[in-house]
């Protein structure tokens, strides 16, 4: 065993801490082992692409094909002497009675044919050298793939040896560093390299600048898909992801989301179940999180405010998302409704002139207000409880939050499913919003991500209607709104049912279909055209691999991600607890060691500035209040406070937490001018508990209360 340490590689040369030779042939390679392979026998005769399937076993392998050419003069005089060696030996055989070597006879031939065609200069010679790297963690793993590779090479008459005592050596020469330290060199003419070249796995090419996909499971070469590039086979950029319930959908989405931002893609999601709060927190996204206190949406403020026809489009969504509430209208409600709209603008200032769009727009209870006045009472008593009722909440003012930014997240997951009605207008205030953007907007490249899309649009027929009117659109005029949907549903057979899912399937260039339950696959495989390769492959697909197909081409791929970003998309039930409760943990006492810091500091020199940023309302009145007293009697006595947390419950994405403390107070004497340090603390300490709330405010946790 020869190890060899020679420290970090120079700047801007990576490589490995240490190398270790394992025996007479492997190497380990900082964590990793291998074993390079050098060819001892070539087959006489290849086709194109005859190396492809050393590239498709599943093995980690790096395979480096060293090629320099011949000068014609060097190579004719070098196959003129192997020929008269050849022939000598066939001669002193027939001399002897032997019969012929068929391989003597097969060399002779070849030095023969070739002489004369690069003699002729039909042709040209490089010496080649093929050698190939096969990588394991562990000696059982890498004797069994090196086995697989040479098995396979075997079969295509191509006989492979490790690199005995030379394993450096063999490494390197595998390494993108131009060096061939082996020297197992044959020469070729250019019919045979040109068969070997380019190396490919012949399955799918990826979009030159697209975003990373997964890894193609035959090869575990990366693949990268462009949305955005359109061609005969991809007409639009629409995809639609089925599968069922936990077979990694939504984790691919939420993948996929990260990449399209890292490309400058703007995405907009529609989210009913909350799925993505995490992933936006992280990435700095806008979340409209509809039902919890606090998020309002005033559906009569201008989408198109400066636009002649801002108030007739507003008015018209506005009749829309009133009739969702209130159920079906008749012909003269509908004419009531459309003029009470009109009316609340027109009692707010607001008209057709742009000059009057900047001014405050009116709000639900204004409507209902005009209503009233109107005469229509059925109306009113029907659209009361969405104004003054019990669910009043999400339409009682002025809208709270924007939809602006890069990423946009509308959370549906607080709004009460059993009030069919609400959902269905959150909703229908999502798809308008997604529309404004997409159709209204400045044109840049956007996703719009719909998850559980068969909940989408079995919820709301307004919004189905509206999301149709944008799938279309955008599957006929995708240049010119620079805009694509990912569609996300685990029921196909209820999404097809519906015209949104029938139009979104025709109108989808990119498949992703990732392992089927055994009962879903039959209607599967009918609906997109699967062989039955395909279809066998799919029952037995692991969480998170599927089949996706863009254009023509069709992969078997593998959804990977970093730690960082599974932290982000994962979509369990168990791991999201875990993981909110040790960031809600990590947060929280952060906030609080910040408070107690403040607190024992300015009990020496109060800095007012300071205060807000760890505390407010009741909380900030008190920190105020003890600090003040311990300054105005010039007490000696400081605060030395330590804690410890034995309950922490709260919701972090919702920005709420409360923590049961442990406290030990501890009186420092300090320095009676207030300038030099502690020079002391008594012996005397005692604990007490108490229960202190934190509020998320502008991305600071800051303690609001102390009980």
């Amino acid at each position: 065993m020869i190890r060899e340490r020679g420290g970090p590689a120079p700047a801007g040369l990576p490589g490995p801490e240490a190398l270790e030779r394992v025996g007479s042939d492997w190497l380990r390679v900082g964590g990793a082992l291998c074993v390079t392979l050098k060819v001892a026998s070539w087959p006489r005769e290849v086709s194109p692409g005859w190396l492809t399937p050393l590239l498709k076993l599943g093995v980690a392998v790096d395979l480096a094909l060293h090629v320099e050419p011949e000068a014609p003069e060097a190579a004719v005089a070098h196959l003129r002497r192997q020929f008269t060696r050849m022939r000598t030996t066939q001669i002193s055989a027939e001399d002897g009675g032997d019969l012929p070597d068929p391989r003597v006879e097969a060399s002779a031939d070849d030095a023969q044919r070739m002489h004369a065609a690069i003699g002729r200069d039909v042709t040209r010679s490089a010496q080649v050298g093929l050698y190939l790297t096969v990588w394991a963690d562990t000696p059982e793993a890498l004797q069994t793939a090196a086995a697989r590779v040479r098995a396979r090479a075997s079969s295509m008459l191509l006989e492979l040896r490790p690199t005995s005592f030379r394993p450096k050596s063999g490494w390197l020469s595998t390494q993108p560093l131009c060096l061939d330290l082996l020297g197992g060199r044959r020469r070729f003419d250019t019919a045979p390299l040109a068969a070997t070249l380019p190396l490919s796995t012949g399955e799918v090419r990826s979009d030159p600048g697209g975003s990373f996909a997964g890894l193609n499971l035959s090869t575990g070469t990366p693949v990268f898909v462009d949305r955005f590039a359109l061609d005969a086979h991809r007409p639009n950029f629409n995809k639609l992801s089925v599968a069922g319930s936990g077979r990694g959908k939504s984790f691919e989405s939420k993948h996929e989301a990260i990449s399209l931002l890292l490309e400058g893609v703007d995405v907009l999601i529609v989210d009913p179940e909350n799925e993505y709060l995490r992933l936006a927190d992280a990435l700095g996204g806008t979340v409209l999180r509809l039902g919890v206190d606090g998020a309002r949406v005033n559906p009569l403020e201008l989408a198109e405010a400066g636009q002649s026809s801002a108030v007739t489009e507003q008015a018209l969504f506005v009749g829309s998302l009133v009739a969702t509430l209130t159920g079906p209208l008749s012909a003269t409600g509908r004419a009531q409704l459309d003029t009470a709209i009109l009316a609340t603008y027109r009692a707010a200032g607001i008209s057709a002139d742009p000059a009057t769009h900047d001014r405050t727009p009116p709000v639900l209870a204004d409507l209902l207000g005009c209503l009233e006045s109107a005469g229509a009472g059925d109306l009113a008593t029907r659209l009361g409880p969405w104004v003054s009722g019990a669910y009043r909440g999400l339409f009682s003012g002025q809208t709270t939050v924007a939809a602006e930014g890069r990423l946009v997240v509308y959370a549906l997951g607080d709004l009460p499913e059993e009030e069919e009605a609400l959902m269905a207008a959150g909703i229908l205030l999502a798809a308008q919003g997604i529309w404004r953007a997409v159709a209204r907007g400045p044109r840049r490249r956007r996703v719009v991500i719909l998850d559980e899309a068969w909940k989408i649009t079995g919820a709301s027929q307004a919004a189905g209607v509206v999301l149709q009117r944008l799938v279309r659109r955008l599957a006929k005029g995708a240049r010119k709104y620079l805009a694509g949907i990912n569609a996300v549903t685990q029921d196909l057979e209820e999404f097809l049912e519906t015209p949104l899912g029938r139009t979104v399937l025709n109108n989808s260039a990119i498949r992703w279909l990732p392992g089927q339950e055994a009962q879903a696959l039959p209607l599967v495989a009918r609906t997109f055209g699967l062989t039955e390769a395909d279809a066998r492959f799919l029952r037995t697909a692991a969480r998170g691999q599927g089949l996706l197909v863009f254009g023509r081409q069709r992969v078997r791929l593998g959804v990977v991600a970093t730690p960082g970003e599974h932290r982000l998309c994962t979509s369990d039930p168990e791991e999201l607890a875990v993981l909110e409760r040790q960031d809600l943990g990590e947060e929280v006492d952060a906030a609080l060691e910040a408070f107690f810091r403040v607190l024992s500091a300015a009990s020496r020199h109060l800095d007012a500035d300071i205060l807000p940023e760890v505390a407010t309302g009741p909380a900030l009145i008190l920190l105020v209040a003890e600090i003040e007293g311990l300054v105005a009697r010039r007490s000696p006595i400081g605060l030395g406070i330590s804690y410890r947390v034995v309950e922490l419950t709260g919701d972090r994405l919702a920005g709420r937490a409360a923590a049961s403390l442990e406290l030990r107070r501890r009186r420092q004497v300090l320095d009676p001018t207030g300038a030099g340090p502690a020079r002391g603390h008594t012996a005397e300490s005692w604990a007490e508990t108490a229960t202190y709330n934190l509020r998320r405010l502008g991305g600071t946790w800051k303690v609001t209360g102390i009980a």
